[in-house]
């Protein structure tokens, strides 16, 4: 699945979504992956001696930078779902959504530091706020079958945009099979709608949660979907957050 360019798709590229939660603002993301090198110099020689001792996990920085006093109010919110404080388990790994990471390979990270809010100055009105973090090992890939008679394994488990530009997270696989991927294509999801959309970007740790609601569902009948609220049987699907989700160009605000 390729990765949007950044000037077909610059919402996609200025958002990161941690945790389930799309914050605010416009967000960098820098990835440094590097070995772990013993360099040793052995005794009356001028060149290291250097032994490769693995992959170090990869360094994962974050930039988010505020503007307006509605992106400032929502970061608040979005805050406190991954603050490093006593409501949430030190320790404890998020999903990660956005292209850099995408493109490196990682899904979820482990957060070390957050610094900030930085309050503007010099006369500028831009508030930063800087994570840093470091990759968490990545689930195994996970796709969700459509069960007897399906018709098909529900593969493309992410982000799609349609032809308005709207973002939005679905569990759906192309229909009929064969078709290219690459564009614009046809799509039909966990609920039977078909729709036509682009696909964007995976969301690995949405498959595994999908994945595992569908084995817990009432009786071991994984041709039934769960639904959010109890994992029941009323074929609807479960409740995800949206991915991107788009704004109401009336209000600014963030979507379901």
């Amino acid at each position: 699945m390729a990765i949007p360019h950044w000037s077909e798709q610059p919402d996609v590229w200025d958002t990161v979504v941690l945790g389930g939660v799309t914050f605010p603002g416009v967000a960098e993301v820098e990835v440094e992956r590097e070995l772990e090198i013993d360099k040793k110099k052995p005794k009356g020689k001028h060149q290291d001696k250097p032994t490769i001792q693995g992959v170090k996990s990869a360094k994962v920085d974050i930039t988010i930078t505020l503007n307006t006093p509605e992106e400032w109010a929502a970061f608040q919110d979005a805050l406190q779902k991954i603050e490093l404080g006593a409501d949430n388990a030190a320790g404890t790994p998020v999903d990660i959504s956005h292209p850099v990471t995408a493109c490196r390979g990682i899904v979820a990270i482990l957060i070390e530091k957050i610094t900030g809010p930085k309050k503007p100055t010099g006369g500028t009105t831009f508030c930063t706020v800087k994570i840093d973090a470091m990759e968490f090992d990545a689930p195994k890939k996970t796709t969700v079958s459509t069960g007897k008679g399906g018709g098909g394994t529900f593969d493309h488990i992410g982000t799609f945009v349609d032809v308005a530009g709207n973002l939005f997270s679905r569990v759906a696989r192309l229909s009929p099979p064969g078709q290219s991927d690459s564009g614009q294509a046809t799509y039909v999801d966990n609920n039977g709608q078909t729709f036509t959309a682009k696909f964007v970007l995976p969301d690995q740790l949405l498959a595994d949660s999908v994945a595992k609601a569908k084995k817990t569902t009432d009786g071991g009948d994984v041709t039934k979907t769960p639904d959010a609220a109890t994992g029941g049987d009323d074929g609807s699907a479960p409740k995800v957050k949206s991915f991107f989700a788009p704004k109401d160009p009336s209000t600014g605000d963030a979507g379901p």
